[in-house]
């Protein structure tokens, strides 16, 4: 790869990169995870990885098998790396929606244009 092209990639990745740095950076931190939802995913989450058991979601002890386990995967995995926090359980899907903007990007560039992807 050639300077050229390497810096025209370069800018719509730090571009998006900067994009969801001021929107989903200051999300990471607050608010505090709420009652409903929030709290019960990362409980979920928090249960996987303690309990060892990453095929049976476990909610308060219950198992909870309503919903796909790979949300609460990446968010146990982000336990195990970062430690049980309100920022960490959030991190796992900031990064999955960063993951799909460059997918997004690529997709536009192989099949319509360099204008496109962007």
């Amino acid at each position: 790869m050639t300077a050229a092209p390497a810096r025209r990639l370069l800018s719509p990745i730090l571009a998006i990169v900067f994009l969801w740095l001021c929107i989903y950076g200051p999300g990471l931190f607050q608010p505090s995870l709420f009652d409903d939802a929030d709290s019960a995913h990362a409980e979920a989450g928090r249960e996987m990885l303690t309990l060892h058991d990453w095929v049976t979601l476990n909610e308060n002890g219950i198992r909870y098998l309503e919903k796909a386990p790979l949300p609460y995967w990446a968010m146990a995995a982000s336990f195990s790396l970062f430690g049980v926090s309100e920022w960490s359980a959030r991190l796992a899907q900031g990064l999955g929606v960063l993951l799909l903007a460059f997918l997004l990007v690529r997709m536009g560039r192989k099949f319509l244009s360099v204008v496109a992807g962007l």
